[in-house]
Parts: C-alpha cells; sequence; structure tokens
C-alpha cells in the first residue's frame, strides 16, 4: 500500500525540475519551483525502506508495509515509543521493533535530522488524501495536545494549500489538520510526531 510513495516522490522531482529547464516563469508551478530551488536547500529522501519494498514485490504482499525484518518503521521512533499504538508482537503491522531506534533506517533519519537542523519537514504516506500536522499518538489524542505556536501557522498553511487546490482541481483533499483530529487511531513512536516536537 505504500507503493505509490516512490512514484509520487518521483513525480515531485520530475515537477521541479521540468518547471524549471521549460521556460520556468510561463506558469504558476513553474515560478513556484523556481522559488522553492532558488530559496531552500531541500534534502530528499525517495525511498526509506528499500529492502521492505524488495520483500513485498518478492512475496506479492501488496498490503506489506514494514522492514524486512517485520518492524513498522512508523513505530521504531522515540516519541511516545512502546504506547499502545503500536505493538510488541512481531506478527503485527504496527510492530514497533526491540526499541527506538533499533532499525538503521530510523537512524539514519535521526542521524540526518540531527546534522542538519531542519526547519520543516514532509513525509508522504499513500491511503487517504489528507494533510496532518503532528500529533498522532495516544497521549496527544487523549489530551488533545497542540503544538503552539506552531501548531496555528501550521493550519492556516494547510487551510491555504486546500483552498488552492480545490480552486484549481477540486475536492481532493479532505478532513486536514492536526492528525489526532482525524485518525481513527493512535500511532505512537512514528518519524512524523518525533521530528514535530
Amino acid at each position: 500500500r505504500e507503493l505509490i510513495v516512490v512514484e509520487s516522490f518521483l513525480d515531485l522531482v520530475r515537477n521541479l525540475t521540468a518547471s524549471v529547464t521549460h521556460e520556468p516563469c510561463a506558469s504558476l508551478s513553474g515560478r513556484m519551483a523556481l522559488f522553492i530551488l532558488e530559496h531552500l536547500d531541500l534534502h530528499l529522501v525517495g525511498m526509506l525502506n528499500p529492502d521492505g519494498r524488495r520483500r513485498l514485490e518478492r512475496t506479492g504482499d501488496w498490503c506489506w508495509r514494514a522492514t524486512s525484518t517485520s518492524v513498522d518503521l512508523n513505530r521504531n521512533f522515540d516519541w511516545a515509543f512502546g504506547g499502545p499504538g503500536s505493538s510488541a508482537d512481531t506478527k503485527s503491522e504496527e510492530y514497533r521493533g526491540p526499541s527506538a531506534f533499533s532499525e538503521p533506517e530510523s537512524r539514519f533519519v535521526r542521524d540526518l535530522t540531527a546534522r542538519h537542523h531542519y526547519e520543516a519537514t514532509f513525509s508522504l504516506h499513500s491511503g487517504e488524501q489528507q494533510i496532518f500536522t503532528p500529533f498522532v499518538d495516544t497521549v496527544s489524542k487523549r489530551t488533545k495536545r497542540i503544538r503552539t505556536p506552531q501548531s496555528q501557522g501550521e493550519l492556516e498553511l494547510i487551510r491555504d494549500v486546500l483552498i488552492r487546490h480545490r480552486a484549481l482541481h477540486g475536492d481532493y483533499f479532505h478532513d486536514s489538520g492536526i492528525a489526532w483530529q482525524y485518525n481513527d487511531y493512535s500511532a505512537d513512536g512514528t518519524m512524523f510526531d518525533w521530528l514535530g516536537d
């Protein structure tokens, strides 16, 4: 169920680069791409879980999202690690691994972010047409945690993106905002929450 994410990533890269090489000021997307590339440093990671992808392709289990060792990387970060929105059962699709950052992929993200101190991150997943801001862990869902003042600015940005997108493309996105508000379940140990702290 995460196969489309890599294709979406490649499409993003194609759009950014093609917009610049083909009369960049001729279209809104070209001007936006040029602005992004001139003003921002982008560090793009096209795939965080290559061995899990190889397993999926080998077995035909198209819903597989874990590593080849069955760890759900999005439960392996040190934010609410071990909470009920993850599992210690190695057979569960939400198996968190033996400890936070036990997997080389999650350690890679930890080390990369420690080295570069990113001001913003973007994580793409398949399955829904939603844009979320942290948090989605069990405690945050129960206590209705928000990041102030960041949450307000992020929610305004999401609202603006949705308004502009709807004007151009219709109602593709829905129910976007703080993740715990729109997720039916909590997820503990996510990269999303760990990066958002």
